[in-house]
């Protein structure tokens, strides 16, 4: 073995606690048990164990930081990652149509208040058209959000499954 790969070995034995201790390990508590440890979801509120104390909360324009929550690199932690990934796209999504809706309004207002009452307004349709825009973003990014749902499901699922007591053969 040389001196090079003595060290590279002798660097991973000795790193190796301070990467897995980063994750969060639940099933190392013995204390911590399916009714004491395992969460549910309450509409849009992560909850844990039988006295339901809050952990997570999902907001409109933020999603809840799941991956943080389930630590690892198990299936939960991939399910969490896919619902994070959709829902920030939903979110920025939903975030970029209120915007186009906000501005389309908002150019037809200042536009059209200097108008005297009975004239004929010429519009070229471009602020109902960056109206109509924003509208449909939203709707595609709640829409998005929505399909981000059972990635969350799962990985809620395979956290609480760390949990489940052993089935004996």
């Amino acid at each position: 073995m040389t001196r090079l790969s003595r060290l590279l070995l002798f660097a991973a034995i000795v790193s190796a606690p301070i990467v897995v201790s980063g994750a969060q390990d639940a099933t190392g508590d013995t204390a911590c048990t399916y009714e004491r440890c395992a969460v549910w979801l309450d509409r849009r509120t992560l909850r844990r164990g039988a006295s339901g104390a809050v952990v997570l909360r999902d907001g409109f324009f933020r999603p809840m930081r799941l991956p943080a929550f389930v630590g690892g690199a198990d299936s939960a932690t991939i399910w969490a990652k896919r619902f994070e990934r959709r829902a920030q796209a939903g979110t920025r999504l939903s975030a970029i149509g209120f915007l186009s809706l906000a501005v389309g309004i908002g150019t037809q207002y200042v536009r059209t208040r200097s108008i005297a009452s009975g004239a004929i307004d010429d519009a070229n349709g471009f602020e109902g058209a960056l109206s109509l825009g924003g509208v449909i973003a939203i709707a595609g990014g709640l829409l998005l959000r929505t399909s981000a749902e059972p990635a969350r499901n799962r990985a809620v699922w395979w956290y609480n499954r760390r949990f489940a007591p052993a089935s004996s053969p």
